[in-house]
């Protein structure tokens, strides 16, 4: 527990001293862009529930402000702003139903930003990191089978939370053209918060999402 408080802290030192601590070659850039791609979730539940993957898709805006370049390393801000479809699907091996919850939400992150390689024409690789807010949008159930096989609490109860956060890291490559960025990215979120009520009225300990996401993004100069 300890160690899920002091991430989302050092994260955000992170990104306030690559702000204010001009120490390289000062750099004043500013692209703006989109992305989308594909999200592969879990939940984590304890007690544990039998999962296959979740799929569904992600977009979203991003802008990003280069503030310098520290020896090789291009260090850069960038804040969007996604729509994310998430949730579980449970694994059921006799097949006798099929249970799944979608789970859509709004995902504020704020990254810091580290890339290697060629700053305009050409090719670097990146590392992203730094923590994220979720809101939810959407919620719903999708299920075949006799009403009799549901009888878990996953299956009789809503969700309880509304409110996610967590941290997540990606790392990547961006081709410089001169038509604009793109970025191919795989990402890994970890939610720090629970989709259940997780208190000790409540039936899970943990119920947190687990994302893994593949995307392409787009981005245009618009200050350089």
């Amino acid at each position: 527990m300890r160690t899920k408080r002091a991430l989302p802290a050092l994260l955000l030192a992170m990104i306030a001293m690559s702000a204010e601590a001009q120490v390289g070659e000062y750099r004043n850039k500013w692209d703006a862009g989109f992305s989308g791609g594909v999200n592969l979730n879990k939940v984590g539940f304890n007690p544990r529930i039998k999962q296959t993957y979740q799929i569904g898709p992600g977009f979203g805006a991003m802008i990003r402000y280069t503030s310098e370049k520290y020896f090789k390393a291009v260090c850069s801000l960038q804040l969007e702003a996604n729509y994310k479809s998430l949730g579980f699907k449970e694994q059921v091996d006799d097949g006798t139903y099929s249970f799944a919850r979608k789970m859509d939400y709004i995902q504020i992150p704020l990254l810091a930003r580290m890339a290697w390689g060629k700053e305009e024409k050409g090719v670097q690789f990146f590392f992203n990191a730094g923590p994220y807010a979720s809101f939810l949008t959407s919620n719903k159930v999708e299920k075949e089978g006799d009403e009799s096989s549901f009888t878990g609490y996953q299956h009789l109860h809503d969700t309880d939370n509304d409110f996610d956060y967590g941290i997540l890291a990606g790392i990547g490559t961006e081709i410089n053209t001169s038509v604009g960025r793109f970025d191919l990215e795989v990402r890994y979120d970890y939610g720090l918060g629970n989709i259940y009520d997780n208190s000790k009225k409540g039936y899970y300990s943990i119920s947190n999402n687990s994302t893994i996401y593949a995307r392409i993004a787009y981005l245009i100069p618009i200050k350089r």
